[in-house]
Parts: structure tokens; sequence; C-alpha cells
């Protein structure tokens, strides 16, 4: 993790976002890379890891080891300070049921899936050189960095962002973009794209999507890209509204395919979504206020895709949100 972007981060436990976040290097790669070491809030004393250079803020740290287990064990053999490993061997202890990996971590079902679809170079594959001439596998990325003006002094949050192509793209229309994602193989996946680019102007990190460490009036625009089957809708809303400057843009793109996942809040469809997003204090694009098709393709193997046309939204915050909602405490905090 970059040092100097933990002036970005605010403890997530306090409900204003005022309080900062400090950083303790344990071991570090560069003067401004932090490889092991915490994020430490000094008012209630929240402590979160940064483990081969990414921090991972979530709320409950041994619930997200639960269900990674084979990284956990990786994070055990590797890391090099005593005091990581330390923490890391007493979080474990609090590990109740223990289950096979993430499916969109690396080794899981989805990841390798996920990492071919950012990836903008298809000319080798086989259903790609059929369709070439008629459908685009990366138009919604185009979509979104074409459609986009540029404003060198704005910051920008890519929510769900996998192995990073989006937000390294949004690099050159911002001054600074912020990539988060719930999986930690996506986002070491992502910072090696980021180093390998030699992209100064951007970080990654493990977050959960409500469980936010950053003020309020921050961002200038948020992506989320095909994430709202996977939280809590409102929430996310009421989470997203708070973040953006007033005026500034929100670009969602959703399948609606509410299948694959646990369904955590309910299912929406393009005029049920549309709806909450009205009523949540956003204004809805008009090129975007009827339902939109825009090709999307995942590849599960070598003989199997899946192919959505998502609907791409643009909305616009414009007002105070308004929705009474049950406090964050009672809803599963988890993608």
């Amino acid at each position: 993790m970059k040092i100097n972007f933990v002036n970005h981060l605010t403890c997530p436990n306090h409900s204003d976002r005022n309080i900062k976040l400090s950083i303790k290097s344990l071991i570090c790669q560069s003067e401004n890379e932090c490889t092991e070491g915490f994020l430490e809030c000094k008012e209630c004393e929240a402590t979160f890891p940064i483990i081969d250079g990414i921090a991972i803020i979530v709320n409950d740290i041994a619930g997200y080891i639960e269900t990674r287990t084979e990284i956990y064990g990786r994070w055990i053999l590797n890391c090099k300070s005593n005091d990581l490993k330390e923490y890391l061997k007493n979080i474990g202890k609090k590990i109740s049921n223990p289950t096979n990996i993430d499916r969109y971590e690396e080794g899981g079902i989805l990841f390798p899936t996920y990492k071919w679809m950012q990836n903008a170079n298809h000319t080798e594959d086989r259903l790609m050189k059929l369709l070439r001439w008629k459908i685009k596998p990366n138009e919604i990325h185009y979509k979104i960095i074409h459609g986009l003006n540029t404003k060198l002094d704005g910051i920008v949050l890519d929510i769900g962002c996998a192995t990073g192509t989006t937000t390294l793209q949004l690099t050159n229309k911002f001054s600074f973009v912020i990539g988060v994602d719930l999986s930690f193989s996506f986002i070491k996946e992502a910072r090696k794209n980021m180093y390998e680019s030699n992209i100064s102007n951007v970080e990654f990190f493990v977050m959960d999507v409500t469980y936010v460490p950053f003020s309020q009036l921050k961002f200038d625009l948020i992506i989320a890209l095909n994430v709202i089957e996977l939280v809590n809708t409102r929430l996310f809303l009421k989470m997203t509204h708070k973040i953006l400057k007033p005026h500034a843009e929100m670009i969602i793109a959703s399948p609606y395919d509410f299948n694959r996942e646990k369904t955590i809040d309910k299912i929406y469809d393009e005029k049920s979504l549309r709806d909450i997003l009205r009523s949540s204090g956003f204004e809805i694009s008009v090129k975007t206020e009827s339902e939109t098709f825009t090709p999307w393709i995942l590849k599960i193997s070598e003989r199997t895709y899946l192919f959505y046309f998502v609907d791409f939204i643009k909305v616009k915050k414009i007002s105070k949100h308004k929705s009474k909602e049950m406090p964050l405490k009672e809803y599963d905090r988890r993608f």
C-alpha cells in the first residue's frame, strides 16, 4: 500500500467518518510502499491489516478469513514480520466454521473468469473470432471511459473493480482513482497491473462495500459494475449518496442475475432499480431512462461462456437521502 494513501482513509467505525486512520509500517518495500503493517484508529483502537501490500478494511476479519482459509494459510507462511504473524494467528483462533476457498479468489471457479473478462485482447479467443464483427466484448468499458469528461482534480471510486482494468483506464481522466473489491486475489492482480503499467495516481485495497473508510462528500464519480446482485441495494445507495459530492455522478451496470448469489436485499429489475435510485436522491440520465442492453461476456472455460446484456445506468446525486433504514449493524456487511 502506498503510505501516503492513508491520507484518504477514515475509520469506518465512526458514523461521521471524521477520524483519520494512521499507518503502522512493519516492512516497507520502498519509502512510500508498505508491504506489511496495520491501519489503526487511535479513537476506537480498530486495526486493519496490510498484507502483501494490500490493506484489508472489513468489519469482521475473522469472518473474511473463514471463507478464505487457503489464502489465510499462505499469509501465515509468507509474512515476514512477527507482529503480523501473531495478529493473524490470534484472528485464526476466532474461526469457528472454516470453508473452502471463496469462488472469487485465486483457485476459485470465478477467478479466471473475471480475469479473462477484463482482458482487452480477445483476438485469439475462439468465440470472439466468430463474433468479432458484431460485438465488442469490452463495450461497457469503452462506454464508461469515452463518455466521461476529464476532471483532473477529481477523485473516483471503482466498487467491485476486479482486476482493475476500468480503474486503470480512468487514471487518464482524473487526478486519483481508487479501486476496491472484496476479493484479495483480484486486488493483488490489480496492483500487479498497476505497477506493470507504471501508473501512480491509483491505489487498490480490499473493502466491504457497506463498511466504507471514506469521509462524506469525497468522490466526483463512483463506478459500480455488476455489484447490485451482491449487496444490500438500499444500504449501498445510502452509502454512495453520502460519499459522493453534490451533483456528482455514479455509473451502475447490472444483468439482474440474482440467481448466481445469495440475495441480500431483494430482487430488482430495470424499473424497480430506477425507482429506488430516484427515491435515494439520484437523478437518472436521460440517455439511460429506459432499459439499456450492453453486451457482457464471461468465459467460464474454454468451451463455456456466459453472455449477459447488462443494464447500463448513469445517475447524478441531486438531494439528501431521506429513506429510513435500520442501523448498519443489522445488515450482513459482507458481499
